[in-house]
C-alpha cells in the first residue's frame, strides 16, 4: 500500500514523471526509425509479429505533441495577466529550440558542401525539392504537403518543429485572449475540426497533407492543453486524484486499441487510421501522461522516473533532430549502404548511431544547449519579469 508521502505530486509544480514521458517519446521514435520500417522482409515470424507490434512507434512524436501542449498550456495559464507574458514566452522557446535547430541547418550546409557523388547510400540526403528558406521560418511542413514529399532527408524531421513553432505563434494569444470558462469550449471544438480536417487533407491532397499540417495534428496538442486546463481547475484535480483506478483502465482500453491498429497494420498514411485513429492516439496518450502525474503507484512511479529514461528524456531535442542523421552516416560508412536490418554488420551500425546520438546528445545538453537556456533565462526572462 502507498504511504501518504507516495501519494501523487503536485501538478502545478514541476514533475520528474514528465522527464520519463518525454524519453518514452523519444525511445519509440528511435524505435521507428532504426528498428521498425527498416527490418529485413525475410526475418523469421516472431520478427515480422514483433515488427507489426512496433508498427505505431511513430506515434512517439505524437505523444510530444501532446506532453508539448500540456507543458506550454501550464505554462501560458500560470502566465497569463502578469507583466510581458509575450516577451518571456517567447525569449524562452527561442534559447529553446533556436540553437540546436541552428546547428541542424548548419550541418546540412556543410554536408551539402561535400562531394558525395560517389556515396550512393547517402544520396537520398541531399534531395533540396524543398526550398531551403522555408526551413528558416517554419513553413518547410506546408511544402511538403502541397509537394507531397519530404525533401531532403537530412533535414526531414523538422517537420513536427514547424507544427510545434506554429502553435507557439497561435497558444499564447488564444490562452490570453478567452477566459478559462470559454478556453476549453474553444479547445474542444478546435480538437474536432482536426479529423474533419484531415478527412478532407486526405481526399483533396497528397499522403503527407494529413499528417504534417497543423490544422490536421492540432487535436494532439491541444489535448495537451486541455490537460494543463483541466488540471489546473480544483474540482477536476480532485476528482483525478480520487480516481486513480478510472485513469488506468482508461489507458488500457486506449492502449488496447493502439495494439489493435498495429497489429492490422496500419501506418502514418493509412486511410483507415487517418481519420480518427489520430485522435485516439492522442487521447491515450493524455491518458498517459495524466497518470504519470497522479497515479500514487510506486511502481509506476518507478517506472517514469528510471533515470536512464529521464537521462533520455532531458537530451531528447537533440537526439530528435540528429538521431537520422547519425543513423546515415554509420550505416553508410560501416555497411556502404542505406539503413536497413538483415545481417550482423547493419546490427552494429545500428549499435554504433545509437551510441554516438546519446553521446553527442548528451555533450550537446552540457556544454551548448543547457548553458544557452541557463544565460537566456539568467540575462532576458528573470531579469525583466
Amino acid at each position: 500500500m502507498d504511504t501518504p508521502s507516495e501519494q501523487a505530486p503536485d501538478p502545478l509544480k514541476r514533475i520528474p514523471q514528465l522527464d520519463g514521458v518525454r524519453g518514452l517519446a523519444i525511445l519509440l521514435v528511435l524505435i521507428w526509425h532504426y528498428y521498425a520500417p527498416v527490418w529485413s522482409p525475410n526475418s523469421g515470424p516472431a520478427q515480422a509479429f514483433l515488427k507489426k507490434l512496433l508498427s505505431l512507434s511513430w506515434s512517439g512524436v505524437d505523444l510530444f505533441f501532446v506532453l508539448s501542449g500540456f507543458l506550454i498550456g501550464g505554462i501560458l495559464l500560470n502566465a497569463r495577466g502578469k507583466s510581458r507574458y509575450y516577451a518571456n514566452f517567447y525569449t524562452k522557446r527561442v534559447f529553446r529550440i533556436v540553437p540546436a535547430y541552428a546547428a541542424l541547418l548548419l550541418s546540412f550546409a556543410v554536408f551539402q558542401r561535400i562531394d558525395w557523388q560517389d556515396a550512393g547510400s547517402l544520396a537520398y540526403f541531399t534531395d533540396t525539392t524543398i526550398p531551403i528558406w522555408s526551413y528558416l521560418v517554419f513553413v518547410q511542413n506546408i511544402y511538403m504537403s502541397v509537394l507531397d514529399v519530404w525533401g531532403a532527408e537530412w533535414l526531414a524531421v523538422s517537420w513536427s518543429l514547424a507544427i510545434e513553432e506554429q502553435f507557439y505563434l497561435i497558444a499564447p494569444f488564444m490562452i490570453s485572449y478567452f477566459s478559462r470558462r470559454s478556453l476549453p469550449r474553444v479547445l474542444v471544438v478546435l480538437i474536432l475540426v482536426a479529423p474533419v480536417f484531415r478527412t478532407i487533407a486526405l481526399t483533396s491532397w497528397g499522403d503527407l497533407a494529413p499528417f504534417v499540417m497543423l490544422p490536421a495534428r492540432m487535436d494532439a496538442l491541444l489535448l495537451g492543453v486541455l490537460g494543463a486546463w483541466m488540471v489546473r481547475q480544483p474540482t477536476i484535480d480532485k476528482a483525478l486524484r480520487d480516481n486513480t483506478r478510472f485513469l488506468y483502465g482508461l489507458l488500457l482500453v486506449m492502449l488496447s486499441g493502439i495494439v489493435v491498429f498495429s497489429l492490422s497494420g496500419f501506418d502514418y498514411i493509412s486511410p483507415a487510421l487517418t481519420p480518427m485513429g489520430y485522435s485516439w492516439i492522442a487521447v491515450c496518450y493524455l491518458v498517459m501522461i495524466l497518470v504519470a502525474v497522479y497515479s500514487p503507484s510506486r511502481l509506476i512511479r518507478r517506472f517514469f522516473t528510471f533515470k536512464p529514461l529521464m537521462g533520455l528524456g532531458t537530451i531528447s531535442y537533440f537526439v530528435y533532430l540528429f538521431h537520422m542523421i547519425f543513423h546515415a552516416l554509420s550505416f553508410h560508412f560501416i555497411t556502404g549502404k542505406q539503413p536497413l536490418l538483415a545481417d550482423s554488420g547493419d546490427v552494429v551500425a545500428t549499435l554504433v548511431a545509437l551510441l554516438a546520438t546519446i553521446i553527442f546528445g548528451a555533450l550537446s545538453w552540457r556544454l551548448f544547449e543547457g548553458p544557452l537556456i541557463r544565460y537566456g533565462r539568467r540575462k532576458f526572462v528573470r531579469q525583466a519579469a
